[in-house]
């Protein structure tokens, strides 16, 4: 099944692509927008491909394939952007994109607990080698640190009450999956309207 991204008309409006001009995608993710680049930059324009996930670049060239010797996927953070580029022989890039939204793949085909819907390990790791997972953060950081992780990079306002149930559920066991941590969030915050009390600490855990 083909990926249809959000907002596509937008960036197609605003990237504005023609023929046989260069583009980046930096975050590819199941390759959306790089798709409908690609057909716009037809026929010898070329796309590099980035993403930090290397689950996102197996989907990502699997949904891709028909485009493949026009399309360099690089599995690497945007942060090294610059250099990506210049490594890559492109002599100019016409536009960059940046889509800072999860894919779908990722939410629901992961395994690695992006999602509080489903029942996973907590690992939330976009680049897997990276050392430091969800759960090592959940169960081995203060209680001050864990409130300012999920007030400034998820602005929960109930983050204390919620560092504070984590460090106390912590000392009867490990907290190891997705559910066990939205049991213990919803011992302590009703839902908001529409919004799941999980919604946000799973966001800046992310």
């Amino acid at each position: 099944m083909t990926h249809i991204p959000v907002l596509l008309n937008e960036v197609l409006k605003y990237l504005n692509p023609q023929s046989n001009q260069n583009f980046v995608d930096a975050t590819v993710g199941d390759g959306g927008h790089a798709r409908a680049i690609l057909e716009n930059i037809a026929p010898d324009g070329k796309l590099i491909a980035i993403d930090r996930d290397v689950d996102s670049i197996v989907r990502a060239k699997s949904n891709l394939k028909e485009f493949e010797n026009r399309v360099l996927f690089v599995n690497d953070s945007f942060g090294n952007i610059l250099k990506i580029v210049e490594e890559s022989g492109f002599n100019r890039t016409q536009g960059i994109l940046f889509d800072f939204g999860m894919s779908t793949g990722q939410l629901e085909n992961s395994g690695r607990g992006f999602s509080f819907q489903k029942d996973e390990i907590l690992d939330m790791r976009y680049d897997t080698k990276i050392p430091i997972a969800a759960e090592d953060i959940l169960n081995n950081y203060s209680e001050i640190e864990l409130f300012e992780i999920f007030k400034k990079l998820g602005e929960e306002p109930k983050s204390k009450i919620i560092a504070r149930a984590i460090v106390s559920a912590r000392k009867k066991r490990r907290i190891r999956t997705t559910k066990e941590l939205v049991e213990i969030i919803e011992k302590v915050l009703r839902r908001r309207g529409k919004l799941h009390p999980a919604t946000l600490i799973f966001q800046a855990l992310r």
